[in-house]
């Protein structure tokens, strides 16, 4: 019988696609294979037959005999023919990916240790990096290091990775990527890597270091100009410090020039959440539908969708699309803040179940800040003989966490500020601290105005907004102004802010519909390497870097 020929002819199948095909002969002819010593090969044949066509279960236990029916044999290794062999690395890659399928991550942990270290190839290794990850196993990072080491090119995969675990450790990082890559460093082609190492860093140790970004992007932008990914990772970190519409911007603008770019995704989808921007929502998420459906950011986008309908019936399809994205991927933490708003919006009112949300969120992603900004908000609304306690304690845990970001700082203020007029002056205080840190930043300045007027100083309210608007000119504070007029019984002072604030916002919404409107009609623009399109600061301010004050 010319088995060699017929493992080749099943295998060519297999590479193009028939796998049906495959597992109809080998099933129905196991009993004719069994006593060849080709066996075993035959089985890892029909285990990747099921395993391309989704049967994880079942190829998991294929896989499992051929292991055994190998040893049957007296066989130390499996068998190598001419056309295609099977090394002992690939076969317990293979083993390992049918388990990983199936979720037994600490099967597919023990099956690629099974391989001795110095037959272990960049497979096998990358494999145990993201097992090690999924269990937040320290043990990944003397893995990544080893892959690093080996295939320099890793790192622009496997350093986020490194900096999930410790984002102290920049230098370090930074060493082995230059021992790695050597002398290639010195040509252009390679120079973009290092600053890149430090734009990751920045963006995983959530640093409140607006110049030192600004240092980083000056550095990346001379080398690569301002591609569509550079600007959506320059708006997540934008996102992680508060600047959401300065991020909003530059996703926009990212997503405008390449349609098909899925990165920071649901972060974007987060802010336009946020704006309440239904349409936009209603684009992103078709856009995100239309590229893939197994990705998380797809059904993240749609369940913020469904969130901004604002419908009752509408939020437990919103926990279903949550569950969904973090299904499809277990690291995507976005699903789960997404579930956290769901489950204690009005409508569902599952103020504990949420809460949990938000701290699984903080377990992973200790500096995020809208998951201790979610448990502040649902510690308030629960009883109030305990909330104040619980909430002050979280918002503490937040200045502790996030470095006494302004944001931070800011959401303390809130909570002291809902205590009464006893911790009014703290209050002012932790205001006070967030506006040195921000003086642009929006909540801090809004709550600065509350406090005042509920000091009954309306005449320093309005003073202080004045000030604020010869700087940025947002809506937002004509609207707050309109209210501290009416407050101090200036009614035609309080009219004119809020005419301003109506058409500001008319403003707005047109130049939304109109980018719309090119996004439909005129299509991605082509990259442009002068970085013109990067924004830094507010809509009108382009990515001057000479002028922009962060």
């Amino acid at each position: 019988m010319p088995y060699k020929k017929l493992l080749n002819d099943l295998n060519i199948l297999l590479r193009n696609g028939l796998y049906h095909s495959v597992e109809t002969f080998i099933s129905f002819s196991l009993n004719q294979l069994q006593n060849s010593d080709y066996f075993p090969l035959f089985l890892v044949v029909y285990g990747d037959a099921l395993a391309q066509s989704g049967q994880h279960e079942m190829s998991e236990c294929i896989y499992k005999k051929a292991l055994q029916a190998s040893k049957a044999l007296g066989q130390t290794s499996l068998p190598v023919f001419s056309m295609d062999p099977i090394e002992e690395d690939d076969f317990y890659c293979k083993l390992a990916q049918a388990q990983i399928a199936r979720k037994n991550y600490d099967a597919a942990i023990q099956s690629l240790l099974t391989v001795p270290i110095q037959k272990r190839n960049i497979k096998v290794n990358y494999l145990l990096v993201k097992m090690y990850n999924i269990k937040g196993n320290n043990e990944v990072i003397s893995e990544i290091k080893e892959i690093i080491r080996s295939h320099p090119l890793s790192c622009l995969e496997l350093i986020p990775i490194m900096f999930n675990y410790s984002s102290k450790n920049l230098k370090d990082v930074l060493l082995l990527v230059q021992q790695s890559l050597g002398d290639r460093l010195h040509f252009l082609v390679y120079s973009w890597i290092l600053p890149w190492t430090k734009l990751k860093w920045f963006e995983m140790s959530f640093s409140n270091d607006k110049t030192q970004l600004q240092q980083i992007v000056m550095d990346l932008q001379a080398i690569v100009g301002s591609p569509p990914i550079l600007m959506s990772v320059i708006a997540v970190c934008q996102y992680n410090l508060g600047d959401l519409e300065t991020a909003r911007l530059n996703f926009f603008d990212a997503r405008q020039r390449e349609p098909l770019l899925v990165y920071g995704s649901c972060k974007y989808a987060s802010i336009l959440h946020s704006r309440n921007d239904v349409k936009a929502l209603d684009i992103l998420a078709t856009s995100l539908t239309n590229i893939s459906e197994k990705i998380p950011e797809t059904w993240v986008a749609l369940g913020y969708f469904c969130l901004a309908t604002g419908k009752p019936n509408k939020i437990s399809r919103v926990l279903y699309l949550a569950q969904k994205a973090f299904l499809i991927s277990n690291t995507c933490f976005d699903s789960l803040l997404l579930k956290g708003k769901a489950l204690s919006s009005p409508e569902m009112g599952r103020i504990e179940d949420a809460v949990n949300h938000y701290k699984e969120v903080i377990r992973f992603w200790p500096g995020c800040f809208e998951a201790h900004q979610g448990i502040v908000m649902c510690q308030l609304q629960l009883s109030p003989r305990d909330s104040f306690k619980q909430a002050l304690v979280a918002a503490s845990a937040a200045c502790k966490l996030l470095n006494n970001s302004a944001r931070s700082l800011a959401l303390l203020a809130r909570v002291l500020d809902r205590a009464g007029p006893a911790t009014r002056e703290k209050s002012h205080t932790f205001v006070d601290r967030a506006l040195s840190q921000d003086p642009k930043y929006l909540e801090a300045i809004l709550l600065k105005v509350d406090l005042l007027i509920s000091d009954k100083k309306c005449g320093d309210a309005v003073a202080f907004l004045k000030a604020k608007l010869e700087h940025q000119n947002d809506p937002q504070l004509h609207d707050k102004l309109s209210f501290a007029y009416t407050t101090w019984g200036l009614k035609e002072e309080a009219t004119v802010h809020k005419n301003i604030y109506f058409s500001l916002m008319r403003l707005k919404e047109g130049d939304n519909e109109l980018r719309c409107l090119d996004r439909q009609t005129m299509g991605p623009k082509q990259s442009s390497n002068d970085g013109s399109s990067i924004h830094l600061e507010d809509e009108s301010t382009l990515f001057d870097l000479q002028e922009v004050s962060f």
